[in-house]
């Protein structure tokens, strides 16, 4: 069975890093929501705070605005990931 917090806990890691560096790229995290670098940097890295709350809604917004992407869209994937 698969454990869809792993998962998804793995796959936004990995999509969050390749929006932020990618070949045309090296984002600082600062640039994308300023006072947030450790959190940002968690995320990318995968690594889930006690709390439990891999994401803050916070910055999933900013996230999304700043790379004009729907929130299900940085949770999800689309097409083939979906």
């Amino acid at each position: 069975m698969i454990d869809l917090q792993e998962y998804l806990t793995h796959t936004i890691a990995s999509r969050f890093r390749d929006l932020r560096k990618n070949e045309h790229s090296n984002l600082p995290p600062d640039l994308i929501a300023n006072g947030q670098k450790a959190a940002i940097l968690r995320i990318e890295k995968g690594e889930v705070p006690q709390s439990g709350n891999f994401i803050s809604d916070t910055l999933l917004d900013t996230y999304s605005n700043y790379f004009s992407l729907s929130k299900t869209s940085l949770i999800f994937g689309e097409g083939i990931d979906l």
